[in-house]
């Protein structure tokens, strides 16, 4: 945008790109073009930069660099994490909760399960886009596979009490996600501290490329008890470690 009038006040939707991100992009485009998997130069050149980038991820989690998973975006990654979950515990059981007032992007995938026998509760807010805990803790059956809550709200900017919902989860052995494309690289998340086993993300909310999100997995889709918790959605060439393939 030229113009020096306009005002640009819709960041929370989209950020336009750093240039120090746009020159960095193009300088991968002209120089690291391999094959991240290929046994070549240019390819295991892809593969170190790749790894770069997921321990810088990782940082800003305090997560382990091989629990991250890249994709296509923050709405691929929800996808990824809430139909991976139900694909592989079906007979473990087939309840979710979640909010009433979660991203499109959560909120239309679940409405979708429902088509596959999954039962799906959405808890209520109160004014401020809060859920009760109570509410939280007397929704969980002995059926339940998943919480599913937003870390911020992406029309109000409400951030849910992450750090209790994930100790909910963790005391009834329960997955939990988390839709943190709003406040990711905004607010202090540490997904140890949190307990939170699955967390979406996306590049474009903080001046990054579109096209960009990633999924952290804990234990790379491990759970003492339940063994392997999530399935890939797509199956190829064995790229992300078999959770995510494509070049």
């Amino acid at each position: 945008m030229n113009d020096s009038k306009y005002i640009y006040l819709d960041n929370a939707a989209t950020t336009p790109m750093d240039p120090r991100v746009i020159e960095e992009v193009n300088k991968h485009f002209k120089e690291t073009y391999g094959n991240a998997s290929s046994l070549h130069s240019v390819g295991q050149k892809a593969g170190q930069v790749l790894l770069k980038s997921r321990e810088m991820v990782a940082s800003l989690i305090n997560a382990h660099r091989d629990d991250i998973f890249f994709t296509s975006s923050g709405t691929e990654a929800d996808n990824m994490a809430i139909f991976g979950v139900v694909s592989r515990n079906k007979k473990r059981g087939n309840h979710i909760i979640t909010t009433s007032i979660e991203h499109h992007a959560v909120e239309n995938p679940y409405k979708e399960s429902g088509k596959i026998g999954i039962e799906v509760t959405f808890l209520p807010v109160d004014k401020y886009g809060l859920i009760e805990i109570k509410d939280l803790e007397n929704a969980i059956t002995e059926k339940t596979v998943l919480i599913s809550i937003m870390f911020a709200n992406n029309e109000i900017g409400t951030i849910e009490p992450i750090k209790k919902i994930g100790a909910i989860a963790k005391k009834h052995d329960i997955i939990f996600h988390t839709d943190a494309v709003q406040a990711f690289g905004k607010v202090p998340i540490d997904v140890n501290e949190m307990n939170i086993d699955l967390l979406s993300a996306s590049a474009h909310k903080l001046y990054g490329p579109k096209g960009v999100g990633m999924l952290y997995i804990r234990n790379k889709g491990v759970r003492e008890g339940w063994g392997k918790f999530m399935d890939p959605l797509m199956y190829g060439g064995g790229h992300e470690r078999d959770m995510r393939p494509s070049t």
